[in-house]
């Protein structure tokens, strides 16, 4: 067993680590879309290629939207799991696979934008990014994986 001491440094760093990831896999969305951006077609080819596929679009926001709902459902338990074994690592875990399921429907959007062109694409870059938010690690989230409860 670690002194107080020695959770307190431990904890500061698994907070600054997960905070670090975080950040990074929220700013990758930012780059997702200056990609989107920048290699879109002109409204010409456009025109001639046609872009409307609504059922591949539609199955991939449904693909999104379930990624994002599991990742919270997954967080919890794990974040539940580190709690009770009082084991930081089983924190560390939940929290990546959560914000990468995150990730993937943002990668869904992307997809959905390349194969269709349509714009309501971007909807699944807004849906993944919020998810990223909303995954900010919490000192209490961490420090409840150090510290056994009374």
């Amino acid at each position: 067993m670690m002194n107080q001491s020695g959770d307190k440094a431990g904890l500061e760093a698994r907070l600054l680590t997960l905070r670090i990831l975080w950040a990074a896999l929220l700013s990758t969305v930012g780059v997702y879309v200056l990609i989107a951006v920048m290699v879109r077609p002109s409204a010409d080819a456009l025109a001639e290629r046609g872009r409307d596929n609504p059922t591949l679009l539609l199955a991939l926001v449904a693909a999104g939207l379930s990624t994002v709902a599991v990742s919270f459902v997954l967080k919890r338990r794990f974040y539940a799991r580190a709690a009770e074994l009082s084991d930081p690592s089983k924190l560390q875990q939940g929290f990546i696979i959560a914000v990468v399921l995150c990730e993937m429907c943002v990668l869904f959007g992307l997809l959905g934008l390349f194969a269709t062109w349509n714009d309501y694409a971007y909807i699944l870059f807004a849906l993944g990014a919020l998810g990223i938010a909303l995954h900010f690690p919490r000192r209490e989230e961490v420090a409840a994986a150090y510290y056994k409860r009374q």
